[in-house]
């Protein structure tokens, strides 16, 4: 009797270990993929950063661009501003050209009427 309970104790306790060893398997898996899902989570995080530097490059280099094409276009609305004017002056010169013939050709006429 004696002998049987300690093989049942045994057994218990062979049952008990393999219930540990079990449970030290799962907490070992548990921890292999927090372990892994923790290296994630830091390239994850390198990725960030990395798009974040690359975010912030493109954020000057879009600010260097928008500051060149409005200096170019200031520099194109100042000659846009110049040729008009060059325009109107020449304008009014061709004006003035046009009623100095038109004066001439009058005194013309009439120097030939006298004539």
């Amino acid at each position: 009797m004696l002998e049987e309970k300690s093989r049942e104790q045994v057994v218990a306790l062979e049952a008990e270990v393999a219930s540990r060893d079990a449970r030290l398997r799962d907490v070992e898996k548990t921890l292999a993929g927090a372990a892994s899902a923790a290296t994630r989570n830091m390239e994850l995080e390198e990725e960030i950063a990395s798009l974040r530097a690359e975010r912030d490059a493109f954020s000057r280099d879009l600010e260097v661009a928008q500051t060149a094409a409005n200096e170019a276009a200031g520099v194109h609305a100042a000659a846009l501003v110049k040729l008009e004017e060059e325009l109107e002056s020449s304008r009014a010169r061709e004006g003035a050209e046009t009623a100095k013939s038109a004066m001439l050709g009058k005194e013309l006429a009439e120097v030939q009427v006298a004539l």
